[in-house]
């Protein structure tokens, strides 16, 4: 409620400054919106998706003998250890015994997708983990361990998290690069295009309709397991449930892209403008724009135009 009315006040500030400066533009932070459409798409998924995020740190995180216990089964499983590429599944040391999972924080815009790739990772472990763990933990904590072992026996949120894994990871690609203090005007439009187009084509044909179900790119490890799931069960309700979890998935895409045009598109527009304003275009005889099609040459006080154009006609002539 509090940023739904500093988003009010935001733009009512925005509007009555615009009125005033009619040359006024608006740029919201990249980083931000990349965060927040991702977030908003969340809420498309089921609610046992962010309870299995936040949960699985939060039940190792005090207890040392959990821990032991955990590392003792997991020891056990040949796992990839690519899901942590800055250190081991094992890495982070928490009260003496090594701490495999990462706090998931909804302000921390680089997490989420970190936190999915290790859970995934570590998901037939956990699996085996809770099943076992149901008959000698204590009484208090034995309805909470049902609960995620239930969650994780349930194959339609394995396939959730096998989905979100990469669309996830790429938003926050996107969203470092644009963190980056030295990134190209250039560079920036070109990731910031890329991102929205192919998630666009994912979920969209070339002429803009949504995609059937079964045209829709949901990845290919996604598909995989969706055919091992189908043919495991045989059960006219498994089919059922798996155009379900295709649903979900493909509103999640939907979600992304619709918040993505809102959020970035005008974005876009003027990071286009400033890649004319590049050294490397401005600079060059053939490839530069005419000075007066390059952006906010209307806010440039008018006995100056003509002064600053002609600088702008002899700039390429300087050595």
């Amino acid at each position: 409620m509090v940023h739904h009315q500093w988003s009010e006040v935001t733009t009512a500030f925005f509007s009555r400054f615009q009125a005033a400066n009619p040359h006024t533009v608006l740029m919201k932070c990249v980083c931000h919106s990349l965060a927040l459409f991702v977030q908003h798409a969340f809420e498309v998924m089921p609610s046992d998706v962010g309870y299995i995020l936040s949960v699985i740190f939060s039940w190792f995180s005090n207890s040392d003998i959990r821990r032991t216990e955990y590392q003792s089964l997991f020891e056990a499983f040949e796992i990839d250890d690519a899901a942590n590429e800055d250190s081991t599944l094992f890495g982070s040391v928490c009260a003496g015994v090594a701490m495999p999972f990462v706090k998931f924080s909804k302000t921390r815009w680089l997490v989420k997708g970190r936190v999915i790739a290790i859970i995934l990772s570590h998901w037939e472990p956990l699996k085996q983990y809770f099943a076992t763990v149901l008959h000698h933990c204590p009484v208090a904590a034995r309805k909470k361990a049902k609960m995620i072992h239930s969650v994780l026996s349930d194959d339609a949120n394995h396939l959730f998290f096998i989905f979100l894994k990469p669309v996830v990871e790429e938003a926050e690609k996107t969203n470092e690069y644009f963190q980056s203090e030295s990134a190209d005007p250039c560079e920036m439009l070109e990731k910031l295009t890329e991102f929205h187009s192919a998630l666009t084509l994912r979920i969209k044909t070339s002429s803009g309709q949504n995609r059937p179900l079964e045209n829709i790119d949901f990845g290919i490890r996604f598909k995989i397991e969706l055919s091992k799931c189908l043919n495991k069960y045989a059960e006219t309700s498994c089919n059922q449930a798996a155009l379900s979890v295709q649903q979900t998935c493909a509103n999640f895409l939907l979600s992304l892209v619709q918040e993505c045009d809102k959020r970035l598109l005008p974005n876009q527009t003027v990071i286009k403008g400033l890649v004319d304003l590049n050294p490397g275009y401005v600079l060059s005889r053939d490839s530069r724009k005419q000075f007066s099609n390059l952006p906010m040459v209307n806010i440039i006080d008018e006995s100056q135009l003509d002064v600053i154009e002609e600088q702008y006609r002899r700039i390429v002539l300087v050595d």
